[in-house]
């Protein structure tokens, strides 16, 4: 059996710009910022991950973040989030690798809520 490979996003295989998503920065004017559970479960999806493939762990983590630098500058790209009671359309979500992303559009930019994997059962929030 192998040794748990530790891979945390904030120090882990991102490039210097991708860092900068989880650090509340602004791309063309949006600004991206993360719960702190949504970190949580970022890391630990990714960690997840490379325990089978630190290769997939790459391409999952770097997926995800390309899409939210996407959605940064467009934030309503992404259906409204149908496990969001009283949802004003604000609540969005998508889905990547079989990870659902849900996040929140502010007056200046987003905010990522959760990240789960789409074999959990959903939660209603």
């Amino acid at each position: 059996m192998r040794p748990k490979q530790k891979l945390l996003a904030e120090n882990f295989i991102l490039t210097k710009k991708q860092k900068k998503f989880l650090n509340n920065i602004y791309v063309e004017g949006h600004k991206i910022k993360w719960s702190a559970i949504s970190i949580k479960q970022f890391n630990a999806a990714i960690d997840y991950i490379s325990l089978d493939s630190p290769q997939n762990a790459e391409n999952v983590q770097n997926k995800i973040l390309n899409k939210l630098e996407r959605i940064a500058q467009s934030p309503g790209i992404c259906p409204p989030d149908k496990y969001k009671k009283k949802n004003n359309n604000n609540y969005r979500a998508f889905s990547i690798f079989r990870y659902m992303i849900s996040y929140r559009i502010e007056n200046d930019g987003i905010e990522i809520l959760r990240i789960r994997h789409t074999s959990m059962k959903p939660k209603f929030y």
